[in-house]
Order: structure tokens, then C-alpha cells, then sequence
């Protein structure tokens, strides 16, 4: 018997049948081999002894036969019963697992929706505890115990008084309604970054109020929010600039004219001291001329038209656009300029964007004067022909933290003084001329800022040129 059930529990029914036939048949063959004597009558202890009285009901052919015919159907019917309940068991055992797979696949085309929505999802208890949170929450803020606002307030009240903060999670339990807020929070590499919090009021099973956060990061449509509003006043800055060299130049040019009649046709009537000091006004009216000249090419709209020009005459004339501030500031200038570089092919107006904005830096890092040095080279890089310029300073250099983020957009350390948008500005355009800009600086000593360019017979290439190669 127990041999039949753990066959109908572990074989399939062919084989359970097997052994049960067997069973039955070695059962048959030992209960006849008794009762005709070919066996001991101790082998089943059930047929007719020595001892036994003659009126015992083993003495009978009936006994024989309906202890076989028992043994028979008790052996059949545990056998059909446990193949019945094990296959019965083994469908459910099948539709289980059917739905085990259609819920794991249903969860995994979950997990991966939620995960790659690009925003993060937060699910919150009464309590504020977390309950559940996506890969770009844990991406983001590590692994929050709470709303990540609340739990923002929280450590900055470890060290410092705040006023209560407004969570939007707190809101949403409190008035049953959707809440939305905007928050800056550091992420876990400690960058600045704009989120919208969206908190919507849930119930769970147990009939509770639970909140489900929505935070979508929008810091790069804050940035060109930003980027659009400060082109815009740098628009109108630039045709303010225009205006204004427009109505210097016109006097400009009158007054350089009417010195040179002087000096042409009257000379004869003055001085050799009123002739120097004449010369000197025709030289400083000349070089008004030339600076006014520089505005208007600078303000005027470009067409992002490329051509082969002279890296050497940008940042000659970005000199003199800017060095009338260097002189007034100390800062003096020694140019290195190689004169037989070749040419670059690029557009002036934006290289020249990219000059002046790397030189008014390096003057704003000297507020107390210093020495400023431009360099220009001959450079192969990753065995591509090109040009290198070095800009170097004698300020207060930047600090290694700083290192990493001077081109992302929006990070300054000017204070109120800087947008954060120069020097990315500088380097998307010499990204946009297949070129590169990097930077080394230390605390006290200054910084040197880079720039490679491609000659002129590369500079339409595609750009193939590796981050790590100007190190």
C-alpha cells in the first residue's frame, strides 16, 4: 500500500499502474503459496497453523478469497484516488505556475515602465516613510527614508534654524488633493537640480491614505529657460553695443579727419609740441576707430558661416576690444604668438566670443592686477594637425572641487556677479569647431585655460578626438 501511494504521488499513471499490478500479483502469489503450502505459514501470519483450531474462520476457502478480493479493491482504490488527487493537484500545481509567469512577466513590463520613464516615482505612508521607490529615485537621492524635500529640510535643520518647510507629500495628506511644488536639491553627486514634485493621495487596501510622488527633473528646461532669457539680453546688449559704436564712430571719424588736415596742410603753423600732441590725438582717435569697428563686428547677427582664418588676428583683435579694461585693471599682457601658424577653419565672430569671455574671466580673477600670457602653438593631437592656445593668469586660481564643473552651465563662483554661462558657451562652440577646452588650475597660482583647434585642411572633419588626449 504505501509503495502504490508514493508511486500514484511521485510517477506518472503508466507506471503507477505498473508497480501497483506488481504489488498486487506478489501480494496474490505469497496468500495462494500459504494456503497450498508451498510457503512457510509464517510469511503473512494470516493462513492456517498447526495451532489453530479448525473452527477459525482461516480454515475456510471464503476467507481466502474475500481477504484477496479486499486486499484487491483496498489496493485499486488507493491507487485511482491518489492518481485522481495528485493530477487534480498537478493542474492547479500547472495553472499556479501559469499565473506565477504571467504576473512575473506582467511586474518585470512593470518594473521596466516605471524605470525608464525618466522620472521618479515614491510611494509614502502615513508616516512619511517610504514604502517603495523606482531605480531613478535611488539614482538620484541614494535611498530616501523620506519625502525627499522633507528629508532635505530635515538634515539642513540638523545645523541650522529653517522655518517650517512646505512638502507637498504633507500637503496632499492633509487636503486630500493633488499637490505640486518645485524644489532645488543637491543628487547624490551633490549637483544643484530643479524638480517638480507632483503628490497625489492614494488608498491602499487596508482602505489607508498613502502618497504617491511624481518628481520629474526639469533642471535642463530651467537651464534653457535661462539660456533663452540671458540671449535675449545679450541681444539686446549686443545692439545696444552696435548703436552706441555706431554714434562714437561717426565724431570719431571726423575728428580723425580734421586732425589729419591739420597735420597735412598746417603743420607748418605749429609747434613741435602741439604736432606730438596732435599725433597723439590721431593715434588714440585711430585706435577709438578701431575698437568701435570690433563692437559692430561683434554685435552685428552672425551667420554661422566657417572659413579659414587666422587664429592669431582673433585674439589680436579681442585684445584690443578688452585692453582698455586689462590696462585699467594692472593686468599685463605678454602675447606669444607663433606667426607662422596656418590657418583654421572657423568662424570668426564666435572665436572671438570665446576670446573675450576667457580673458574677462582671467580679469576677474586678478581684481588686485597680474600678468596675463597668450600662447599659441603648433599642436598634434591624436596625430590630427592643429593649433593650441594657452591662456594663462596669475589670480586666485580654482579650487579642486570647482575643477569638474567650470563648463556646466549655470555654475559660477562669482556670486551675483556671474551668469555661469561663459565658459560653456566657450566650449560648445570650440566643440562646434571639432576643437577642445580644457582647463588646470591650482588654489593661489593661477589657471591655465587650452584651447585645441584643427588646421584649416581638418577643421571639417569629423571630430575623433579623445577626452583624455590633451592630458
Amino acid at each position: 500500500i504505501f509503495h502504490v501511494i508514493i508511486a500514484g504521488i511521485l510517477l506518472a499513471k503508466r507506471p503507477a499502474y505498473l508497480i501497483t499490478t506488481l504489488a498486487w500479483l506478489l501480494c496474490l502469489g505469497l496468500t495462494l503459496g500459504e494456503h497450498t503450502g508451498m510457503l512457510n505459514h509464517y510469511s503473512l501470519d494470516m493462513m492456517l497453523h498447526e495451532n489453530t483450531p479448525l473452527s477459525e474462520p482461516v480454515h475456510h476457502q471464503v476467507y481466502i478469497i474475500g481477504l484477496i478480493t479486499s486486499f484487491t479493491v483496498f489496493l485499486w482504490g488507493t491507487l485511482y484516488f491518489t492518481t485522481y488527487l495528485v493530477d487534480k493537484l498537478r493542474k492547479e500545481e500547472s495553472k499556479a505556475l501559469q499565473t506565477v509567469r504571467q504576473v512575473t512577466a506582467e511586474k518585470k513590463k512593470l518594473d521596466l515602465v516605471v524605470d525608464t520613464i525618466g522620472a521618479g516615482l515614491i510611494l509614502l505612508g502615513a508616516d512619511h516613510r517610504t514604502i517603495w521607490s523606482n531605480k531613478k529615485i535611488t539614482e538620484w537621492f541614494g535611498a530616501p527614508n523620506a519625502c525627499p524635500i522633507l528629508q532635505d529640510f530635515l538634515n539642513k535643520k540638523l545645523t541650522s534654524a529653517l522655518p517650517e518647510v512646505t512638502c507637498p507629500a504633507t500637503m496632499a495628506l492633509k487636503t486630500g488633493q493633488v499637490q505640486e511644488q518645485e524644489y532645488v536639491l543637491k543628487d547624490t553627486f551633490q549637483h544643484k537640480r530643479f524638480f517638480h514634485f507632483s503628490a497625489l493621495p492614494i488608498k491602499n487596501e487596508q482602505e489607508e491614505t498613502v502618497i504617491l510622488e511624481l518628481i520629474r527633473d526639469i533642471t535642463h528646461e530651467k537651464e534653457t529657460a535661462l539660456q533663452l532669457l540671458q540671449s535675449s539680453k545679450m541681444s539686446a546688449i549686443g545692439e545696444l553695443a552696435g548703436n552706441i559704436a555706431h554714434e562714437i564712430n561717426n565724431p570719431v571719424g571726423i575728428i580723425i579727419g580734421k586732425v589729419k588736415l591739420l597735420l597735412n596742410n598746417h603743420e607748418k603753423h605749429f609747434d613741435q609740441g602741439t604736432i606730438s600732441e596732435l599725433e597723439k590725438i590721431y593715434r588714440q582717435s585711430e585706435r577709438i576707430a578701431l575698437i568701435t569697428k570690433g563692437l559692430l563686428n561683434f554685435a552685428r547677427p552672425t551667420v554661422a558661416k566657417k572659413e579659414n582664418i587666422s587664429i592669431n588676428t582673433v585674439i589680436n583683435e579681442s585684445l584690443l576690444l578688452v585692453g582698455s579694461s586689462l590696462e585699467i585693471n594692472n593686468i599685463k599682457v605678454t602675447p606669444l604668438l607663433d606667426n607662422k601658424l596656418g590657418l583654421i577653419y572657423g568662424n570668426f565672430n564666435e572665436l572671438q566670443q570665446v576670446m573675450i569671455n576667457l580673458l574677462n574671466n582671467a580679469m576677474d580673477a586678478m581684481p588686485q592686477g597680474g600678468e596675463l600670457q597668450i600662447k599659441t602653438s603648433s599642436h598634434n593631437l591624436n596625430e590630427t594637425e592643429g593649433f593650441r592656445i594657452e591662456i594663462s593668469d596669475t589670480g586666485y586660481g580654482i579650487n579642486d572641487e570647482h575643477l569638474d564643473h567650470v563648463f556646466t552651465p549655470f555654475f559660477t563662483t562669482k556670486q551675483q556677479k556671474g551668469t555661469g554661462l561663459g565658459l560653456a558657451i566657450c566650449q560648445k562652440i570650440i566643440s562646434q569647431h571639432n576643437g577642445q577646452i580644457w582647463v588646470k588650475s591650482q588654489p593661489g597660482q593661477g589657471s591655465q585655460f587650452y584651447i585645441w583647434l584643427p588646421s584649416g585642411n581638418v577643421g571639417n572633419r569629423p571630430k575623433v578626438i579623445s577626452e583624455a588626449a590633451h592630458l
